[in-house]
């Protein structure tokens, strides 16, 4: 694991579970959106992701024989939409009341660190970051952008 992959990580754990932020992971995904319309390239997901470095200590995912299922990428976007939409529904309902919204992105960051565990353990590594992840679509649509937003300045 690389040192700022634990890094990134103990402070999302610092953020979330000691001061109690809602928005840590809003202001991760925040870092994660800027690093890539500058660099032009997913280096915050190899690099900087909490959620990568747990993957890459987790000891699962040696099921290299296991194949994928095929339906998995038509989970994708359902998940996507599942994921934001409760995100911003749990802000616009517990927006006044931080503790439940702390409890409700918390909630989130578990439910999804236990599908990423499952999904390792069953078939191969990093399954959850080139399949599913939800801030992964959000980057692609960040690299789009940029590409537009460069080739508009020429």
């Amino acid at each position: 694991m690389k040192k700022t992959q634990i890094a990134m990580l103990a402070a999302m754990f610092v953020v979330m579970c000691g001061l109690r932020l809602w928005f840590g992971l809003l202001l991760l995904f925040g870092l994660a959106i800027v690093m890539t319309f500058a660099s032009g390239r997913r280096n915050y997901c190899a690099g900087y992701c909490p959620m990568g470095a747990l993957q890459d200590y987790y000891p699962g995912g040696s099921n290299s024989g296991r194949q994928v299922p095929k339906g998995l990428e038509y989970v994708r976007w359902p998940l996507f939409a599942l994921f934001w939409s409760y995100l911003a529904y749990n802000i616009f309902t517990s927006y006044e009341n931080p503790t439940a919204l702390w409890a409700a992105v918390l909630l989130l960051i578990i439910l999804s660190m236990l599908a990423i565990f499952g999904l390792q353990t069953l078939y191969r590594r990093r399954i959850w970051c080139s399949k599913l992840c939800p801030l992964g679509q959000v980057l692609k649509g960040t690299m789009k952008a940029r590409r537009f937003v460069n080739r508009r300045s020429i």
